[in-house]
């Protein structure tokens, strides 16, 4: 090889290893960049988080502590808008920041109690009722439940903004948080002044009385077992002296008792990082979740997916859950995961929220969550699917200040079968929704 030929080779050897040098910084910068970003915005959830609980926390104090009708009303007011938002905000943390994914039951929880408070507000009576100072007794016993773990949540932040390690603390409190509140009791549900509230103010809504699943046969733990086992497949790999054993459970009035299945080897150590939630009524997989057990010994990367291959991921584990056929409904990309919702269409009429949400880790290339608790949650919900309205006396609806831009579909929200109108006129109000039955406004779509 001629000198000529060397330096040529090793100038160009040069060049590429300066062009990865440069790529492999800026993709260092960029990392780092995400990962900072990813702290930051927990950071600030935490702080939100703890500055409305305090305030939801001191309201709900005065509204027990208070003998002024006047006061009282303000203060569950105030109370009810805290855990509104409480609701609202920890639903959002659950699914946007992997270190808060276990909050979903918190999240429940704050919108039991956000419901029950509006109730109790909203009642000009000179004495709490046996039955809500019993009920706002119960929220307020486990807010306190709640409040060590909060404390300890802000002090992390305020003290490790920024660092590694605080994504750790923040996932074992946020975990054992969970576990504290996981076996909630049904906030109001056996009071009747709290539904007959509800019914007066939704007459047309029906639902089934008791459990979702009541006249479904009941499976002992054996066979709950069994088919957990059954669903998860090769997703439970077998090792040596492999048991497949429930770690604990939950439930509420309206879908029962579940247990939360895993696997484990002859060790008695977790084989698998999923966990499966299986209702004891009817024997149905209500949620599968990804867990880190043993620290960090199941992030191994199974291959980074592209958008299409998270969709077919989640197409196969919705076939695998096989309920009744499901379609994609939307998708929405939080970070590196994409969150897909697909919901069943009967009558080719949408039923939006009896819906199972899938989370896909495209960086990990696996399933984080599928959860059919909204599904179940109007498993027997009878709607009626035969508007009483025409699309005509629907759009008539629609106020001067606003403009119909597109065609009016049906849809079934929150039970209620609605027209979906499009709309311009106001900004960030895309949607209208119109009772398909009583012609009432059901409320409408808000762009962020």
């Amino acid at each position: 090889m001629t000198p000529l030929k060397i330096k040529l080779l090793a100038g160009v050897a040069a060049l590429v290893l300066l062009i990865g040098s440069n790529w492999g910084y800026r993709t260092y910068q960029e990392v780092g960049r995400l990962k900072q970003q990813l702290y930051h915005d927990m950071n600030i959830w935490i702080h939100m988080q703890w500055f409305a609980f305090g305030q939801f926390d001191y309201s709900l104090a005065g509204a027990l502590s208070t003998s002024s009708v006047a006061k009282r009303q303000d203060f569950l007011e105030d109370a009810y808008q805290q855990a509104f938002y409480l609701a609202q905000y920890t639903s959002y943390g659950s699914s946007a920041v992997p270190s808060l994914h276990s909050l979903s039951g918190i999240s429940y929880f704050w919108g039991e109690s956000s419901r029950y408070l509006e109730y109790a507000g909203n009642e000009e009576i000179s004495a709490l009722k046996p039955s809500q100072l019993d009920t706002l007794q119960l929220i307020s016993q486990y807010t306190s439940k709640m409040r060590p773990y909060m404390m300890e949540l802000n002090d992390i932040t305020n003290k490790a903004q920024y660092q590694s390690d605080s994504n750790e603390q923040v996932e074992q409190i946020v975990s054992k948080l969970a576990q504290e509140i996981g076996n909630l009791p049904a906030i109001g549900r056996n009071d009747k002044g709290f539904n007959d509230f509800w019914y007066s103010k939704y007459p047309y809504r029906i639902r089934k009385a008791g459990i979702v699943f009541e006249g479904e046969k009941k499976f002992n733990g054996a066979e709950l077992a069994r088919r957990a086992k059954s669903f998860m497949g090769d997703y439970w790999p077998k090792t040596n002296g492999q048991t497949i054993r429930s770690n604990g459970g939950g439930g509420d009035n309206l879908l029962g008792q579940s247990l939360s299945f895993g696997a484990y080897d002859d060790k008695k150590a977790m084989s698998s990082p999923y966990i499966v939630d299986v209702t004891k009524t009817g024997g149905h997989i209500l949620r599968v979740y990804f867990e880190m057990p043993n620290g960090e010994k199941h992030d191994e990367s199974l291959g980074e997916l592209d958008k299409d291959k998270a969709i077919s991921l989640a197409k196969e584990w919705i076939d695998r859950w096989g309920e009744e056929p499901l379609e994609l409904y939307e998708t929405k990309d939080e970070y590196t995961n994409l969150r897909l919702t697909f919901i069943p269409i009967r009558e080719n009429i949408p039923m939006v929220q009896q819906k199972v949400d899938i989370v896909i880790d495209r960086k990990k290339g696996r399933l984080l969550e599928l959860d059919a608790t909204n599904y179940f949650m109007y498993y027997k919900l009878d709607v009626p699917l035969k508007p009483k309205l025409s699309p005509e006396e629907a759009a008539a609806k629609v106020n001067d200040l606003l403009e119909i831009s597109g065609p009016l579909a049906l849809q079934v929200r929150d039970g209620d079968l609605v027209y979906v109108i499009p709309v311009k006129g106001i900004e960030r109000v895309t949607h209208l929704y119109i009772n398909a039955i009583y012609g009432n406004e059901e409320g409408f779509e808000f762009a962020s």
